[in-house]
Parts: C-alpha cells; structure tokens; sequence
C-alpha cells in the first residue's frame, strides 16, 4: 500500500488525485497524508469586483488550478461579507456556499434528528444507509436497526407539524438499504436486546 502512495507522489501527483479502491481509502483516512485532501481554493477579490463578478485574475487562477491541481474555485469577498452580516437579505453572501462545497468536496451528507426540546444535525459519508446513519449516533442503533421513519427536509418546511406530514404522506418508513439524502429528517427504530424495542431515536 505504501508502495502505491510513494509511486503516486514519486509522480508529482496528489493521492486524492488517483483511483483507490474502498479498503485502500480507509487505510488513508487513518494516515492523514496532506495530498488525500480535497481542495477548495478561496479567492478573496475586492467588494466591487464581487458585485460585477469581474477580476483580471480568475480567469488565471482557474487555467493554474486545471494545470497543476484541480479543486473547485470559489471567488467571494470578504469585505463584502462582512457589509453584509446584519442584512436582511443574504442571497448574495457565500456562506452557505462555501458550507455546502466543504461538504461535497469531502463527499459528506447531512440529517437531522428531532425531540422535543431540540434538533440536532449528524454527517453522515454520502451513499450511507439507514444503518450507518443510525450508527454515527450511537454503535447500538447500527446494530440493533429495525428501520427509519424519514421526512424530507422541504415538506418538513412545508406541513410543520407530524400530524400534517403524516395526512400528506411526507412521513415513510425505510429499511436497512435506503440511502440516506442530505437533508433528511430521520426516526431510528432499534433493538438491542432479543425482540424488544429497547430504546426509540427520534430523527
């Protein structure tokens, strides 16, 4: 395995940059080599610049970045941000941006799961089951799954309320192969000890 990696770097490449298969990437996640990393280039240019989307160096940044190591580009303005902390309307901020290619580029989804006096939100790798998901909480509701009540995020936002999801049908029950989308609202069922239901997460 190390051979790999050496000739890899050897090459002048990054290791994110070659085909691994699924054991392999798990050996590296426990390395932590600096070239696995994905990489996001951040391009602060000036407030104005932003607004025209306009500079006379992106265009370069980008033919270096297809050349040399490829990542995602993301121009943004931090004077810009910054004008526009306490404004009401923040469509033009890159927060939410930057947020969500982090998590695409580290190829990681979200969920989410509820109680009565909170909501929590769990990251999950993308292509997770309902199992795995379920794990990231706690190992026993891996272990112990049954299935997962879901909801999705926008009728969440849509209907509010349990009773409302359940009368429109936004509330499914899943088994231990659904794959988990970003975004959902998630009720693990499990057992623990033989047959019982020893203990509900609500999601």
């Amino acid at each position: 395995m190390f051979d790999k990696v050496k000739a890899v770097l050897d090459s002048n490449r990054w290791i994110k940059d070659e085909k691994w298969s699924v054991k392999e990437v798990e050996f590296l996640n426990e390395c932590l080599f600096m070239t696995a990393k994905p990489v996001i280039y951040l391009v602060n240019i000036g407030d104005k610049e932003y607004e025209k989307k306009k500079n006379k160096w992106l265009l370069k940044i980008k033919n270096w970045i297809a050349e040399f190591n490829q990542g995602i580009m993301i121009p943004y303005s931090v004077a810009f941000e910054q004008q526009m902390l306490n404004a009401e309307d923040r469509s033009k901020c890159m927060l939410d941006k930057l947020i969500t290619e982090g998590y695409n580029a580290l190829y990681l989804n979200h969920y989410f799961t509820t109680g009565a006096d909170e909501v929590k939100c769990w990251t999950v790798r993308k292509e997770a089951k309902a199992p795995q998901a379920a794990g990231v909480i706690h190992g026993d509701f891996e272990k112990g799954f049954i299935s997962c009540d879901v909801t999705k995020f926008d009728d969440f936002v849509e209907h509010k309320t349990d009773g409302q999801l359940k009368a429109h049908g936004c509330i499914v029950q899943k088994g231990k192969e659904y794959v988990v989308e970003d975004g959902d609202i998630l009720f693990f069922r499990f057992n623990v000890a033989r047959g019982k239901l020893a203990k509900r997460e609500k999601a």
